[in-house]
């Protein structure tokens, strides 16, 4: 969160998507709200959890906050949100034809281009992605296409790569990021511009 904090700037973006109730998105617009028209875009699909996004938003009106309830995904459309048992936190899309126990809620998806293009971003500084496993879906697409112009200089993804059928860390580096840290739970990437190798 240091690190997201850190990008503060005039006409800084953030995007956090998996938002839950909006850690990420509250620390970083406490630094936010000092410099001009920052911008921080909270995803977040899940109904209940959107819910109390939006109220704990009403109760800091001030911050540069966007809530959005919507998922992402490699596609547009309608998917199925799971709960497994109860825990909202780890609430998840469905991969294609995938059966899980829980309750389910069918939610809106977007790609993530076209959530930056329908929210007139065309600036990213950071990126926090959290989705339980679902984390390829949104990024493959995205280091497939976004011009380098659109790619965050900071992205924290929660590691979950032993649920990724793909490299995600290795795509990144191909678009030009290295990983700065890693945690227990986190991979903490940062892009190189050329002149800096």
């Amino acid at each position: 969160r240091e690190a997201l904090i850190a990008l503060a700037e005039d006409n800084a973006v953030f995007i956090d998507i998996g938002a839950n109730i909006g850690l990420y998105s509250f620390s970083t617009a406490s630094a936010f709200k000092n410099f001009e028209n920052t911008r921080i875009l909270a995803v977040e699909p899940h109904p209940v959890i959107s819910r109390r996004l939006a109220y704990n938003l009403s109760l800091n009106a001030c911050l540069p906050i966007e809530p959005i309830m919507a998922g992402l995904s490699d596609r547009e459309g309608v998917m199925t949100m799971v709960t497994p048992e109860h825990n909202l936190g780890e609430s998840r899309l469905l991969k294609d034809g995938e059966h899980a126990s829980g309750e389910t809620t069918d939610v809106p998806v977007k790609t993530l281009l076209n959530l930056l293009a329908e929210q007139s971003v065309n600036r990213l500084d950071g990126m926090k992605i959290d989705i339980e496993g679902y984390e390829e879906a949104v990024l493959i697409p995205f280091f497939d296409q976004a011009p380098d112009g659109l790619l965050p200089r900071l992205i924290i993804i929660e590691n979950n790569h032993k649920k990724w059928k793909k490299d995600l860390v290795g795509l990144a580096k191909s678009r030009g990021y290295v990983v700065q840290s890693r945690t227990r739970m986190n991979v903490m990437l940062e892009k190189i511009n050329q002149g800096d190798i």
